[in-house]
């Protein structure tokens, strides 16, 4: 069942999340300044290879705590300026409060939350889940460390990397927009030929997202790689949708 949380517990509850993440983890809070022991944790979570996607708002980030977060491998911040909630989430459990991830929040302020199970908390669990995800659409990919170094601009990649992800398994295959599931996932997928049919991973960064043969790719790359969409119609001399009906030609 839910466990309801004070504002100590709410900061061990969100430490265990990071620390017990396998494949992904999404932080949701309005305000960031982290803690040391949270941006220690990120690093060892970013260490196993676990997807790292942070969401903030409101305000433009601190230059000090944006060089702290680009120091973590594997992460991709969010911006969204309508943003107020703050929720920490892993593949097993998620953590809804009102603290935000700042290192002051727990000393200075009453603060309190709740712990959900994907196990025992089933239908709260996928609710949240459903919520980070329109979260996660409706903002802007600000900065990526697969773009260390370059301007943080979601309008700067001309080309679309050489590396993909299946949009329905999460297998990594070539980069092809046109082409966005593995050649086993095409053989079910033609069989139909729905391009709106739901999908589960984004084709370019392979974060859990809202896509489908037609829009491949999540919002955040949608713009990240706006300038190759742009180069790839107007090879087509047609804009059109994404997805054909023959594998990768």
């Amino acid at each position: 069942m839910a466990e309801f949380l004070t504002a100590t517990d709410t900061s061990a509850a969100i430490e265990r999340v990071i620390r017990e993440a396998k494949k992904e983890l999404t932080l949701i809070s309005a305000y960031v300044y982290p803690r040391f022991i949270y941006l220690e944790r990120l690093r060892d979570a970013a260490a196993r290879g676990v997807q790292i996607t942070l969401v903030f708002g409101k305000r433009k980030m601190d230059n000090r705590v944006k060089s702290q977060f680009e120091q973590v491998s594997g992460l991709r911040i969010h911006f969204l300026d309508e943003l107020h909630a703050k929720c920490y989430c892993n593949e097993k459990h998620a953590v809804v409060t009102s603290l935000n991830l700042l290192n002051s929040s727990e000393a200075r302020n009453r603060e309190m939350g709740v712990l959900l199970d994907a196990q025992n908390d089933a239908k709260a669990y996928a609710d949240c889940m459903a919520e980070v995800q329109s979260i996660l659409q409706a903002s802007n990919l600000v900065y990526s460390s697969r773009t260390l170094g370059e301007r943080p601009s979601v309008r700067t990649n001309s080309t679309f990397p050489k590396a993909g992800f299946c949009i329905r398994c999460g297998k990594n295959e070539q980069c092809d927009p046109d082409a966005p599931l593995c050649m086993d996932d095409f053989k079910v997928w033609v069989r139909h030929e729905d391009p709106q049919f739901p999908e589960h991973y984004c084709h370019t960064c392979g974060q859990r997202a809202q896509v489908c043969m037609a829009k491949p790719m999540c919002a955040g790359c949608m713009e990240l790689y706006r300038p190759a969409i742009d180069a790839l119609n107007a090879s087509r001399k047609i804009v059109r949708s994404f997805g054909r009906r023959t594998w990768r030609e």
